[in-house]
Order: structure tokens, then C-alpha cells, then sequence
């Protein structure tokens, strides 16, 4: 038997408040973190919602 802890939210880095919330269009689980009230999935399909992408666009 596999035990998983809870994931971390991305927003406010809480694991205590974190529940699951439904699932996207691409059937992957979402969470809601009732601490900072938001909505996250531990994986995404699409490469835009990658943190660091924000680091690699260069404004010109």
C-alpha cells in the first residue's frame, strides 16, 4: 500500500490546508488550499504553466 502526503501549494508553500478540488479538462487532479484560497495541479501538460518560463521570455 503507497501512502501520499499532501501536496504543497505553489502559492503559499502550506501542505496543512491543501485539499482536493476536481479536475481539469485533461483529467489531472486540482487541489484548493484553503489558507491563500487558490487552485493548482501538481502537473501540467502545457509548457506555459511552467515557473520558469517566466525566466526564459526576454522582453525586447
Amino acid at each position: 500500500m503507497e501512502i501520499r502526503s499532501k501536496p504543497c501549494c505553489h502559492y503559499c508553500e502550506d501542505s496543512r490546508h491543501v485539499r482536493k478540488h476536481g479536475t481539469s479538462r485533461a483529467r489531472i487532479q486540482r487541489y484548493l488550499c484553503s489558507a491563500c484560497n487558490r487552485t493548482f495541479q501538481t502537473r501540467y501538460i502545457y509548457q506555459g504553466n511552467k515557473s520558469d518560463n517566466n525566466r526564459s521570455i526576454k522582453n525586447d
